[in-house]
């Protein structure tokens, strides 16, 4: 707890809120870890004039999947799932926030209808690529583990924010919408 006040730095704040899910068992303590460093990142990465987006007029529903995982990982085998099964009227636009490329990630990156990497983009940059791309749900597939983009999210970069998959618990951002 003590160390949690010092913290100046996103990935810390995260590894806080990863280790409280193996150190107390209590949801509530949980979730005001998680609240609490929300705080933080919801100062610090305030919504930066994020314009909601009207109805898409050629009926292409596009989902936006953030992760640091597109490669031989769980949270990878378990999305290709999706991959497989889209429908036609379904784009999927997949930004990686990683530097690891393995046959895992080529196969997904050939299968996504877009697939930008965000590896070491400053916030602002990462934020103006994905808004670019005009999301109607963008995923989160990483909460507070290795390499998240949370601040992305707590930019609010899309209509419809949604944690999944590679966390257990709640990310605390305001932003996030499930």
């Amino acid at each position: 707890q003590k160390s949690f006040d010092l913290i100046n730095e996103d990935h810390t704040a995260s590894n806080c809120c990863l280790a409280s899910l193996y150190s107390d068992d209590d949801p509530i303590k949980i979730k005001k870890i998680h609240s609490k460093f929300a705080k933080h990142y919801n100062v610090k990465y305030q919504n930066t004039g994020f314009n909601s987006l009207g109805k898409r007029e050629d009926g292409i529903t596009r989902l936006g999947f953030v992760s640091s995982d597109f490669r031989i990982h769980s949270v990878a085998f378990f999305f290709f799932s999706i991959m497989l099964h889209k429908p036609k009227n379904v784009e999927l636009y997949l930004y990686s926030n990683s530097d690891i490329a393995d046959r895992f990630r080529d196969v997904i990156h050939d299968r996504s209808d877009q697939f930008t990497s965000i590896y070491n983009k400053a916030t602002l940059d990462a934020v103006s690529t994905i808004r670019r791309d005009q999301c109607d749900v963008l995923f989160d597939l990483g909460g507070h583990t290795a390499e998240n983009r949370l601040d992305v999210f707590a930019s609010r970069c899309a209509p419809l924010q949604i944690s999944w998959i590679g966390y257990a618990a709640t990310t605390g951002i305001k932003n996030m919408d499930y």
